[in-house]
């Protein structure tokens, strides 16, 4: 049988709650904003003038927990000041300085002019401001020894004056002079020694070393950190008498087993000597550039080998065939140029170590490039600057705005003006590549710009609907200016981080008899997450709900996520009641909640008792009169005969009334007398 449903009475009164305090009432847009961020401005920062970052956050309109957040970059870079720097110029002035180049003029006397044309360049920069104005010079030559003709210089008309003349007075020694030979470990040692005696330390110092030939000899004592000389080994016979071979200062090929009694063109232990000592130079932040003069002319070690094949001695100091420079010109150039010259500044920026001067013109080629390097190092090349944004908890990332004002999951662009942001989303992290950024200039500031879009999850287990929500954890920009000679000057600034408010709602009825009004325990009813929510579209997942009304009849759900569309359905009632077809529409919006057609209490009707139908009464029978039949033996009453007097009574009174009832009603005829 089917059931039928009384309708139930429906009151309008919601027993609606909001665990939000006071100050924190809902029912806006803009009452989920905590703290909308804000801008921070920096002055002193590492190579900015100043340096502007804001990140600011916005609600989207009819969107709740949703909002736009906008980062922001202002800098204006600072002039780059220039620094001090410290020059040791370090002269090879051995006997073959005095040979000739292509112009008539010895090898000294060109690079005596070249050296002169660069401290007078070096001052020229010094006074346009491109060097500061503190920088120095200094002059050391070396040949057997190495000697300081000047030391560290600051640098004025005066002091060029004189510190030209003190290179042009340069003169190398005899031929037959035991002083003549070649220490470029001699000349290096001692312009260390100079660098790291100066006070006070420059930001920047170089060495530069200019040689026309192989190593001969090297130094004695390889601790010595005098400044004014440093003294090499002797390599005729007569000055290691009572030494072995494997001895410092013991000079011999041991490929041919012969001793360099007369002196030497080339020392493999002096070259090793001089790569040593160059790279523990250059582990300490010295630079080094080196120049080879007329090396075009130099013998290879072979033939310095066969020239001497007929001798009973030998001019080549070795202890194998395979030697540290090589054997030609060209791999002599090459050991000058990797082994000897670098540095970490020199190798950031890529700035060639090495100079040749075949030819006069080609040695002044090679200082300027030197000077010009040295005159450029405080020159900016570029910056670098990356933004790290992660997203605070209950965050969703949704995507970048591009330059379309679409969502995008990443965006690639690269540097200038009106160009696209480069930026990345992954692992809960936006990386913000601003050098690969477009921007825009105002007031020689550069304006870098990046928008995204989140959304707060307020549904997410363990939200707190009573606390400010942080959009976003530290938001650091970190920067770094690189000038031309590598050095870098790093710095970072942190973003504000705004907060939000996420809003809930409390929905409780009674459910009770219709007819009574005693409450009803034990009725089910199911909250459910709209697919077609109009705020998320249903791409927001929220887990059903399901609740039973308690003794006293109060159906309860505590905590509803605001900001999404519902549907409530009793899915189940009591025996002997009826379940209800009816479905109510429920929303929250910023903390309010709406019930469609939902009252304070939801009645339900008990089934009703049915009516028992009538039992119907069986017709009467008719009892037949008997006939009256002779049967033998019997003997029929006689008429007149009494013996059922009352029954004759009775038939003769009923055909009397029926004879009655037969004639026409209410008419009677009346006849004359």
């Amino acid at each position: 049988m089917k059931k039928k449903l009384c309708a139930a009475g429906l009151v309008m009164l919601l027993l609606l709650g909001s665990m939000l305090p006071a100050a924190l009432a809902a029912g806006d847009e803009a009452s989920q904003i905590a703290s909308p961020g804000e801008t921070k401005s920096v002055t002193s920062v590492p190579g900015m003038e100043s340096v502007t970052v804001s990140k600011t956050i916005a609600p989207v309109a009819d969107k709740e927990n949703y909002f736009d957040i906008t980062l922001a970059v202002e800098a204006k870079p600072a002039p780059a000041v220039p620094e001090d720097m410290d020059v040791v110029l370090v002269l090879d002035i051995s006997h073959t300085m005095t040979e000739t180049m292509t112009d008539g003029k010895t090898r000294l006397a060109e690079a005596q002019e070249a050296i002169n044309e660069f401290i007078d360049d070096y001052y020229a920069h010094i006074k346009s401001n491109t060097i500061g104005a503190n920088s120095r010079v200094s002059i050391v030559v070396f040949d057997t020894s190495a000697v300081c003709k000047n030391g560290l210089t600051t640098l004025d008309e005066s002091s060029v004056a004189t510190l030209k003349a003190t290179v042009t007075g340069i003169q190398t020694k005899s031929g037959d002079s035991i002083e003549r030979f070649t220490n470029i470990e001699g000349g290096l040692q001692l312009a260390r020694n100079i660098l790291n005696a100066a006070t006070p330390q420059a930001e920047h110092q170089y060495i530069v070393l200019a040689t026309d030939g192989f190593p001969t000899t090297y130094v004695k004592n390889r601790s010595d950190t005098n400044t004014s000389k440093i003294d090499g080994y002797y390599t005729y016979q007569t000055h290691f008498q009572g030494l072995q071979p494997g001895d410092d200062g013991y000079f011999y090929d041991a490929v041919t087993d012969k001793i360099c009694e007369s002196g030497t063109s080339y020392s493999d232990i002096g070259a090793q000597r001089a790569s040593d000592i160059a790279g523990s130079i250059k582990a300490a932040g010295i630079n080094i550039f080196s120049v080879g003069i007329a090396l075009k002319d130099q013998d290879s070690i072979a033939e310095l080998v066969a020239a001497f094949e007929d001798y009973s001695f030998s001019v080549v100091d070795r202890r194998s065939e395979t030697c540290v420079i090589g054997d030609t010109a060209a791999d002599y150039k090459a050991w000058l140029g990797g082994t000897i010259a670098g540095g970490d500044e020199l190798k950031a920026q890529g700035a060639p170590c090495y100079g040749d001067g075949d030819v006069p013109a080609d040695l002044n080629s090679a200082f300027d490039a030197i000077l010009d390097h040295i005159a450029n190092a405080e020159k900016i090349k570029g910056y670098t600057g990356q933004v790290t944004d992660p997203m605070g908890d209950h965050i969703e990332f949704l995507g970048f705005y591009g330059q379309d004002g679409a969502l995008q999951a990443s965006l690639s662009g690269e540097a200038g003006e009106g160009r696209e942001n480069t930026a990345s989303f992954a692992e809960n992290v936006i990386s913000w590549n601003l050098i690969q950024s477009g921007y825009t200039v105002e007031s020689e500031k550069y304006c870098f710009c990046l928008k995204y879009r989140v959304r707060l999850m307020n549904e997410a287990a363990g939200f707190a609907f009573d606390t400010p929500a942080n959009t976003n954890g530290e938001t650091p920009l970190d920067y770094s200016r690189i000038f031309e000679n590598g050095k870098t000057e790093p710095g970072e600034i942190d973003f504000p981080i705004p907060s939000v408010l996420g809003f809930k709602a409390d929905l409780s009825f009674q459910k009770i008899d219709a007819d009574t009004g005693d409450a009803l325990a034990g009725a089910r009813f199911c909250l459910k997450h709209n697919a077609d929510c109009s705020v998320c579209g249903g791409a927001v997942t929220i887990a059903d709900r399901e609740v039973a009304s308690d003794e006293s009849g109060e159906v309860r759900f505590d905590g509803i996520p605001s900001g999404h569309e519902y549907t409530l359905t009793e899915t189940q009632t009591l025996e002997n009641y009826i379940l209800p077809a009816d479905t109510w529409a429920v929303a929250v919006r910023y903390g309010e909640l709406t019930a469609e057609g939902l009252g304070s209490t939801v009645s339900n009707s008990t089934e009703p008792t049915p009516t028992p139908e009538p039992t119907p009464t069986p017709e009467p029978t008719e009892t037949p009169v008997p006939t009256a039949t002779a049967t033998p033996g019997s003997s029929i009453p006689p008429t007149g005969d009494n013996s059922r007097p009352a029954l004759w009574l009775g038939l003769l009174l009923l055909c009397g009334s029926a004879g009655a009832l037969m004639l026409p009603g209410g008419h009677r005829r009346r006849g004359h007398r």
